[in-house]
């Protein structure tokens, strides 16, 4: 068994001690770790879903979500309030906070030990739903500056200004859709000669006045803070090896990284070789009542419409790996 960390207090007082065991603990409270608590709920199991940020995850930070059946357009913030209240109207114990590590004990039952900072919890299993976060470009030089994810979060800071978009994925096209309705003007640079987005979302950047694309390009400078910035072309044949000018902010879509920092002891059995959680047709890893959905899952599409797939499939599985650990 890992030995126990070093408890952590909240200002409220005393920690929390496990005095039961749940039947399942989800970590994560984005939209597969909300749906696998209703449907838990609904299967009369004993849930707890533990979110150390506001649930939704990064749904919460989407202006506009336009591929999720049922709605022609919702907000991402909408969505989630929607399936946080849903979920709340089921037996499902919701807690805020961070999970530091996580233990098990392989005896004659399968216990886990949910190490938090509020308290631990233990389980008969666990669901990893932790997603999924922004990968930070690699500086160049010595400089640094502030790397920006976030339109919706951060997008009003720059009202009337100009910033540039790096990235040439569907998250950088759909924040550059988001900040062009706010600041002066947008600037995307991608590295490829064409966008890996969605056409829908191609077409829209294309016919919005204030954006501007550069492909062909990277970004080779930027001063500290971010006002002035120098691109290095990535065509050999261009006659423009180069391109400076002055940005009020930078907003950085180079792909994401799986959040799974807490899981250092189990990784090495669960993961794969970029870190994300390797996972069976029915969701299971490696570790026996260790489950994954969602973003974080090796194989996952990354959609909101998948995650939810996954949380509404894991819940069979948890059912049939509990019902077999009563025989053993």
């Amino acid at each position: 068994m890992i030995m126990m960390m070093e408890m952590t207090y909240t200002e409220m007082g005393e920690a929390i001690v496990a005095d039961e065991i749940y039947d399942v603990i989800i970590i994560g409270g984005g939209a597969s770790g909300m749906t696998t608590a209703i449907y838990s709920a609904r299967a009369g199991l004993k849930t707890l879903i533990i979110e150390r940020e506001l649930y939704g995850g990064q749904m919460q930070s989407i202006d506009l979500i336009e591929n999720y059946s049922g709605f022609d357009t919702i907000s991402g913030e909408d969505l989630s309030e929607k399936m946080f209240s849903q979920m709340m109207n089921y037996d499902v114990e919701y807690k805020n906070a961070e999970v530091f590590n996580i233990a098990r004990n392989v005896g004659q039952t399968i216990i886990t030990t949910v190490y938090t900072t509020i308290g631990w919890f233990e389980t008969k299993s666990v669901v990893i739903a932790t997603g999924v976060k922004h990968k930070e470009l690699d500086y160049v030089g010595n400089t640094k500056w502030k790397q920006l994810h976030c339109a919706t979060c951060d997008g009003f800071m720059y009202k009337d200004k100009d910033v540039l978009v790096v990235g040439g994925g569907n998250s950088a096209l759909t924040e550059a859709l988001e900040l062009s309705n706010v600041v002066k003007s947008v600037t995307i640079v991608h590295r490829r000669n064409e966008f890996r987005a969605e056409k829908i979302l191609v077409d829209k950047v294309l016919s919005r006045d204030n954006i501007t694309v550069l492909y062909n390009y990277v970004l080779d400078l930027a001063f500290p803070d971010a006002s002035f910035v120098v691109l290095k072309s990535t065509d050999e044949t261009s006659l423009i090896s180069s391109r400076s000018f002055h940005v009020d902010g930078i907003f950085t879509y180079v792909g994401v990284e799986p959040q799974t920092e807490y899981l250092e002891s189990l990784l090495p059995k669960i993961n794969d070789s970029y870190g994300y959680v390797s996972t069976r047709g029915d969701l299971s890893t490696e570790l026996v009542g260790v489950f994954a959905v969602g973003d974080v899952r090796s194989s996952s599409p990354r959609q909101i419409a998948t995650a939810v797939g996954d949380g509404a499939h894991v819940v069979k599985s948890i059912k049939d790996f509990i019902e077999w650990r009563e025989l053993c």
